[in-house]
């Protein structure tokens, strides 16, 4: 059902950066969410725009964290999973 609505690498993209317990580096992004590095370094620039991520720089790493605004879309996408969940069990 979700796939109907988003896509889910960018849904999942999402999701993974609302777990806050983690620095989020582009490396274990690629890893977390299953995304090659290029497609990732096309769906940041559109994420910014959005105002949905942040990017700091930590010495030569880029560290990107959701914003508010990302944080409430993530708990919605995160929510529309767990519906879907539910209702294929």
């Amino acid at each position: 059902m979700i796939e109907l609505f988003t896509k889910r690498k960018p849904s999942k993209l999402l999701i993974c950066l609302k777990n806050s317990d983690k620095e989020w580096t582009l490396n274990l992004l690629c890893t977390e969410s299953k995304m090659t590095y290029v497609y990732l370094m096309r769906l940041i620039p559109k994420m910014k725009g959005c105002a949905l991520i942040t990017e700091d720089k930590k010495g030569r790493k880029k560290i990107l964290k959701l914003t508010e605004k990302g944080m409430k879309v993530a708990s919605l996408l995160e929510e529309m999973e767990r519906i879907e969940n539910d209702t294929t069990s």
